[in-house]
């Protein structure tokens, strides 16, 4: 049932909800601390430097902070970059072993 809604609301939306108005490119000084901001509140063992470094320098890769959508007619989107089929998964697997969570 969760990979329906996920996959419906992907294929409705187009993953729309990750298309922010940022303008040419985002400061990558502020993506740091917004990574090293948002891994801190999820605990200390998520905010180390090298975790910090790691989803950076990922999104560096991947977009250089700048493009939201692949470039040419790929499916991924965001800074990282991620696919619909992957962040399905990744949807999936999460709420597969926290069974609490699932409504």
């Amino acid at each position: 049932m969760l990979k329906r809604l996920v996959r419906s609301l992907v294929k409705k939306h187009g993953m729309k909800w990750l298309l922010v108005k940022i303008g040419d490119w985002a400061d990558k000084t502020q993506m740091k601390e917004l990574i090293a901001s948002t891994l801190g509140k999820m605990g200390k063992k998520y905010a180390s430097k090298d975790a910090v470094s790691l989803i950076w320098s990922t999104g560096l890769v991947e977009s250089g902070y700048k493009y939201l959508k692949q470039l040419g007619s790929g499916p991924a989107k965001g800074f990282f970059q991620i696919e619909p089929d992957s962040c399905v998964s990744a949807i999936e697997n999460y709420f597969r072993y926290r069974k609490s969570l699932v409504i």
